[in-house]
């Protein structure tokens, strides 16, 4: 099973495709994909690849800051998630779904001195 995902940027209230996407075998993006990969296994509570089939939600994923690059470009947007499966040549697209993100900051204020 392959994942795809491509990254689109909100700009003036529409989605525009940008040059960022992922393409991975979808066990190796859950247990190493150092973007989504903790999130992903919180959400499916740590259970090994390959994935039983069936119903998986990922409902409310968040992803520390530390783990986005400083350089990231987009801080709002949207991913489109592509599974797919190649059996015997030919390609079955299992799931696709959308997940809308922000990237917020917070701001630490240093502690004053009294």
């Amino acid at each position: 099973m392959c994942v795809d995902i491509y990254f689109y940027e909100l700009q003036n209230g529409r989605y525009h495709r940008t040059f960022v996407e992922i393409h991975s075998k979808l066990c190796d993006f859950a247990e190493t994909g150092t973007l989504f990969g903790d999130s992903m296994k919180r959400a499916i509570k740590n259970q090994p690849c390959p994935f039983q089939p069936g119903h998986v939600a990922f409902t409310n994923l968040s992803i520390p800051l530390q783990n986005i690059p400083k350089t990231f470009p987009y801080k709002q947007g949207r991913l489109y998630c592509n599974t797919t499966l190649i059996r015997n040549g030919v390609l079955s697209r299992l799931a696709e779904t959308y997940i809308n993100m922000e990237v917020k900051s917070g701001i630490v204020k240093k502690p004053t001195k009294t």
